[in-house]
C-alpha cells in the first residue's frame, strides 16, 4: 500500500499549490488489487471518491513524492473505503481549507487529504489537509519515503513499486 502526493497542471491544481505553498495538490492511496489483478490508486476528485488503474492515473498526474505503508491494512479500513466509492466530492471543505478554515462533510462527502487521513485512522480534525498528511507520512514509522520526483517531473519508477 502507498501513499502518493501528486499534481496536475489544471487551474484548481495550481491554485492549491499557489495558497498552499508546497509542490503538490492532491493525495491518493495506491494498493494492488488481487479482485481486478492491476494496481489500483483510490481518491477523492473530480466530482467523486473513485478507484482508478495506476497507468490511467499516471497519464493524468505528476507524481511528487511517494510513501510506502509499513503497516499492515485491515479488512475493515478496505471496506470502510469500498463503502466510500461513488460518494462526492466536498467541493466547499477546498476553498475553507485554502483560507485556513476546516469544514469536514463527515463520511457524507470528501476531500482527497479527508479520504486519505480516514482511510489511515488520521481522524483529528486537524489531520484533513493535505500537508497535514505529508507531515504525518514523513514524521510516522508506519510510512516511508521511497521515491520522489523533481517538481512536475514524471516519474516512471510508480510502475516499479511492485
Amino acid at each position: 500500500m502507498f501513499l502518493i502526493f501528486s499534481t496536475t497542471q489544471s487551474l484548481p491544481s495550481k491554485l492549491i499549490r499557489f495558497f498552499t505553498k508546497k509542490p503538490y495538490s492532491h493525495v491518493a492511496i495506491c494498493g494492488y488489487s488481487n479482485d481486478f489483478g492491476c494496481w489500483l490508486v483510490s481518491e477523492a476528485s473530480h466530482g467523486e471518491v473513485k478507484p482508478v488503474e495506476l497507468e490511467n492515473w499516471l497519464s493524468k498526474n505528476y507524481v511528487i513524492e511517494i510513501f510506502e505503508y509499513k503497516g499492515k491494512v485491515r479488512k475493515t479500513q478496505m471496506r470502510w473505503a469500498a463503502k466510500q466509492f461513488d460518494k462526492p466530492y466536498s467541493f466547499i471543505t477546498l476553498p475553507l481549507m485554502l483560507f485556513g478554515f476546516y469544514y469536514g462533510d463527515g463520511d457524507v462527502k470528501h476531500i482527497c487529504s479527508e479520504f486519505v487521513a480516514k482511510f489511515f485512522g488520521m481522524t483529528k480534525r486537524e489531520n484533513a489537509r493535505p500537508s497535514d498528511v505529508f507531515r504525518y507520512a514523513c514524521l510516522s514509522r508506519e510510512f516511508k519515503l521511497i521515491a520522489g520526483s523533481d517538481f512536475l517531473g514524471k516519474v516512471t519508477d510508480v510502475r516499479d513499486i511492485s
